[in-house]
């Protein structure tokens, strides 16, 4: 069985791998679903959840985004591509990583 740390480890180098290759995972318009589930893993084996919660929220309030930040800037700039809204996305998503302390950089 996997230790704590190694599941950590393991969810950490995938929110890695959304960020740097979000269509294997779901579509552009989508990809918060997959963010949100692994970053609420990570909370979880960490025992942070609420801190996910509050900085998920944070976010979406900051940017007034209740509909989802994929939905707010599209909504803002309806010509833009989804590179450019995967990008708006992922500058929100890793200020959650950072507060979480998911390690964006691969430690090896």
């Amino acid at each position: 069985m996997r230790s704590s740390e190694e599941i950590a480890a393991r969810v950490a180098e995938t929110i890695r791998h959304v960020y740097l290759r979000p269509i294997m995972y779901t579509a552009p318009c989508n990809i918060e679903t997959p963010l949100w589930d692994f970053h609420w893993m990570w909370a979880v084996v960490h025992g942070s959840e609420a801190l996910f919660r509050r900085c998920k929220t944070a976010v979406c309030m900051e940017e007034r985004a209740a509909e989802g930040l994929w939905n707010r800037f599209m909504r803002d700039h309806p010509g833009a591509s989804d590179d450019e809204a995967l990008v708006y996305v992922f500058t929100q998503w890793k200020k959650i990583s950072v507060e979480l302390g998911v390690p964006l950089e691969n430690p090896e």
